[in-house]
């Protein structure tokens, strides 16, 4: 295992890290279970502020593909592992 197949695997396990605690802090921010660390949720902030830029609340639906989307190319990145060429 050369230098650099250490340095790939890496990577890719640090993305994956880096991944899951995006998504544990995004949904935290978003339920409420952080309020010591965030002082509001953006649901709060667009009641707060309602404007006539403020859409809906199903269109937020699109981070759930988004996050699906990047889960699945790590998925993939990481099947490489196990991979032959």
């Amino acid at each position: 295992m050369g230098a650099i197949h250490k340095l790939k695997l890496l990577v890719m396990f640090l993305s994956l890290a880096a991944f899951v605690v995006m998504v544990i802090l995004n949904a935290g921010n978003a339920t409420g279970i952080f309020k010591g660390v965030f002082r509001t949720t953006p649901g709060n902030i667009s009641a707060k502020y309602n404007t006539d830029f403020t859409p809906a609340g199903w269109t937020f639906l699109i981070w759930n593909v988004i996050y699906g989307w990047q889960l699945s190319w790590l998925l993939y990145a990481l099947s490489g592992i196990c991979r032959r060429y």
